[in-house]
């Protein structure tokens, strides 16, 4: 590729600035790659989670998702566990978008689009010296893995910053 605009990631963001988040995003069918969870979001940004074991065995968690709009700020909540019984939130600060072009299997690259509120914390050591190891703390995976893009294509990442 030669030009910027030929990137998915670079189409996908500029689409989201110029439809918004709703439009882009709900009203699809999500997972998280290998993982075996599917998440369904509806119209108004609810997401039902379901996961698929590698048995055949269908859950749905009974705790939804949701990403919704309040005074301006995107907000995401995300069940903890399966019961429903604790739930996270955090405000949506910034959304990255990754291509994963390793999918030799397929033949193809995954998008990757993570959600997070930009706090860095020490989520682990490293298992070599014991340093400690930042990354987001608080963050959300969508993949369009259902449907990869049917040619491989360069690694890239970009940011797109919805508040400081």
């Amino acid at each position: 590729m030669e030009k910027k605009e030929d990137f998915s990631c670079i189409k996908a963001i500029q689409e989201i600035k110029e439809k918004g988040i709703e439009s882009y995003f709900f009203g699809k069918t999500w997972d998280i790659g290998d993982y075996g969870m599917k998440f369904h979001l509806n119209r108004k940004g609810e997401i039902k989670i379901v996961e698929h074991g590698p048995d055949g065995t269908i859950n749905i968690w009974k705790q939804k998702a949701k990403i919704y709009r309040k005074d301006g700020i995107y907000l995401f909540e995300d069940p903890i566990d399966k019961s429903g019984t604790k739930t996270e939130q955090f405000v949506i600060k910034r959304i990255d978008c990754e291509i994963n072009d390793s999918n030799f299997d397929s033949k193809g690259s995954f998008i990757h689009f993570t959600f997070t509120n930009n706090e860095m914390k020490v989520l682990r050591h490293s298992a070599l010296d014991d340093s400690p190891v930042y990354g987001d703390s608080k963050s959300f995976v969508l993949a369009e893995t259902t449907k990869p893009l049917p040619n491989p294509e360069p690694w890239h990442k970009i940011s797109f910053i919805l508040s400081e």
